[in-house]
Parts: structure tokens; sequence; C-alpha cells
């Protein structure tokens, strides 16, 4: 197959022409002229051929050769939609009449595919109206509750007592003790002779108050879109906020970051075969139940799963093209509809590689009634 080639008025009759057909002819190896003067186009199985001043050939093209034309996708217009909130779909007159086939219809859904131990278990649909009998509605459908804040939430008046309502001081000694031991083991790799030369002023333990301004600065980083910057330039006196400088030292900022942990770091080892999220299992359970206990949900409640980012060598990671961030850890989770709150949220962590452990739950099915019973008993 030979290669095409433009002259030079080809391509300026290219580039100043606004019809796109013209240009798809120019580039085939005809043009308007040639069209005038043959009085039809050939066929596209024909192999067209011209030659150029210097003698080379162009215009010896095939079907194949012939440069696709792009499909401009339709764009989907949101601004008109009549459904766009839960009020809005709960009112009738925004869906357009359904009408219900005559004949009645059974639809099969398998849930748990047939094992030599266990049968199948299968969920019938049908298009026929539910036979609602008449009188009083039942008392399991009839939902009491509303939301609001319970177990003496609504206590909380100023922004440090509501934070503290999901951290709790028994959060941050957790995180303390643990952290302090992490310190403890890396000090003991120090040689006396380092700690001695400037090294023991910020290679020191914690306490639950510089846990607390630690915990304040990682809002202040996230609040000032700081996240991904380098801490010498976050704690510069020029050009940082002064909050930084004002609260820590940047190397002692650093070192906490390195060493903080969130179990004990010796019997880690153990509990990892049950359970590959042990590292900080024990604070997310923590967290999970103070999300649970301070706000009473309503009926209407959502069912999602979130993929936060995360590129550390983890087993358990998980990657979705479709996702901002395409790796990360998938969390499932029972979220509010009406206001944005999580009241129960769990990680997927996989098989573990040794005998499953409490948390442990395969299946999708499963985990959806276990965040429901958590729910519940909390």
């Amino acid at each position: 197959m030979s290669k095409r080639s433009l002259t030079d008025d080809q391509v300026c009759a290219i580039l100043f022409r606004s019809d796109d057909d013209d240009d798809l002819d120019i580039i085939n190896g005809y043009n308007e002229d040639d069209v005038a003067e043959s009085g039809n186009i050939h066929s596209d199985n024909d192999n067209r051929h011209s030659d150029n001043s210097d003698g080379s050939v162009y215009g010896d093209t095939t079907e194949d050769d012939e440069p696709p034309v792009p499909k401009r996708r339709k764009k989907i217009l949101t601004s008109g939609r009549l459904v766009r909130n839960l009020d809005a779909s709960l009112d009738e007159n925004n869906y357009n009449p359904v009408t219900l086939p005559h004949h009645d219809e059974i639809y099969k859904c398998t849930l748990v595919k047939q094992t030599k131990k266990t049968p199948s278990k299968v969920v019938t649909w049908t298009n026929k109206k539910p036979t609602v009998s008449s009188g009083r509605q039942g008392t399991e459908n009839i939902i009491k509750t509303k939301e609001c804040p319970i177990n003496n939430a609504n206590l909380a008046k100023t922004k440090t007592e509501q934070w503290e309502l999901f951290i709790t001081d028994e959060m941050i000694n957790h995180i303390v003790l643990y952290t302090n031991m992490q310190i403890d083991k890396v000090i003991t790799e120090f040689h006396d002779e380092v700690l001695e030369r400037g090294y023991s002023c910020y290679v020191t333990n914690t306490c639950a108050r510089e846990m607390r301004a630690f915990i304040g600065l990682l809002y202040a980083r996230g609040l000032l879109n700081a996240s991904h910057q380098t801490v010498r330039y976050t704690f510069n006196d020029d050009i940082g906020h002064p909050i930084f400088g004002a609260t820590m030292s940047s190397k002692r900022f650093v070192f906490l970051n390195a060493n903080i942990r969130f179990d004990n770091i010796h019997d880690r080892v153990t509990r990892f075969p049950q359970d590959r999220f042990a590292a900080i299992r024990e604070l997310f359970e923590m967290f999970n139940t103070r999300c649970s206990s301070v706000l009473q949900p309503n009926e209407y409640l959502s069912l999602d799963e979130t993929l936060y980012g995360c590129r550390n060598q983890i087993s358990f990671k998980q990657y979705n093209s479709s996702k901002p961030q395409e790796y990360g850890l998938l969390f499932k989770s029972v979220n509010a509809v009406t206001y944005p709150f999580t009241f129960r949220a769990c990680v997927y962590i996989g098989k573990p590689t040794g005998e499953a452990g409490p948390y442990y739950v395969p299946g999708i099915l499963p985990t959806v009634q276990s965040l429901v019973s958590k729910l519940e008993t909390c």
C-alpha cells in the first residue's frame, strides 16, 4: 500500500475550508473541480490514483484507510429533571403512569448458587399486584422513630464537645498508649551519642494534649488544601500558616506522623492471620460504635460503598477504573438520605489467611445484614 502525501495547496485548502465533507474529499484525493470535470465520484471500492508533481502517488486508499469521523456523544441534561431530591421522588405526579400487563409473569433471581452441601437460594419476583387487606396498616410497617440526637448527644453545644462525641478520651488514650510503645522501641534503637546531639528534643513520648494538637494540625492541612504540600513549606514562617509553627516544630510533627500507632505492635502478628485490618481494627470499631450511638436514624437510609484512595502495599487494596481514586480501600456503609451522616461502616479486607475472625463476613448479602444488625443493637 502506497503512502499518501499532500501538496502545499491541498494543505492550505484543508486549513481554510469550513465544510468538513470537503476536507475529507481533499484528503481522500479528489475535490470539487475533479467532480465537476468527471460528473461523478468513484465508488469506495475503486482505487483512486493521482500523480503528484514530484512523482509521488496519493489517493490509493480503501475503506479501511479512510479517516473515521468521530461521533459526538449526546450530552445528558440533568437540569430539566423533575426528580432531583427525595421529596420529588415521593411525588407521584413526577412519574409517568405505568399500566401493569394483563398476564402474570414470574422472575427468579439466584442469590446463592447451589453447592454439594447446601441448596441454592432463589428469590421470586412477580408483576402481580399485591393483595392489600382492608383495614389498619400493619404495625411492622409503621415507623414511629424520628431522627434526633440520642444518649445525651444534644447536650454538646460547642464544636469541641461535638467533636468529642465521635473521638472520645478513651480513643485518644488508646492512640497515645500504642504510639508511646512505638516511640520506646525507636528510642532503644538509637545510640546515646545520637540522642545527645540534639535529637532528644523531639524524640520523646507523647501525651493526650499533644495528640489532640497533632490531629488538629491534620485537620488544618486539609482545610488549607496543604495535604500534599511538603512539611518544609507548611512550617515555613514566610509562606506557611502560623498555626503550624505555633503548635509544634516541623521535626516533631514528622516524628509523630511516622510513629503514630493504633494497636499493640507486639501481638499484631498473631492477630493479622484472622483479621487483615488488625492494625486499626479496635479503634475503627470504637469509632463505628460512636457514630451509631449519637444519632437516631430515620425511615430513609441508603446502603452504599466508597473507595477511599490508598496506594500503600496492602493485600486487600481494590481497583476500580470508574472511581476518582482508582486504587483504595473499599468501605460499605449505612448512610442517611436527607442529611450527610454515616451510621455504620465496614471495610473489605478479603479472605483471612488463617482461621476466620469475628469481623470476616463473606458475600454482599451477609455484609448488609451484618451492618443492619449492628446498627439495631447500638
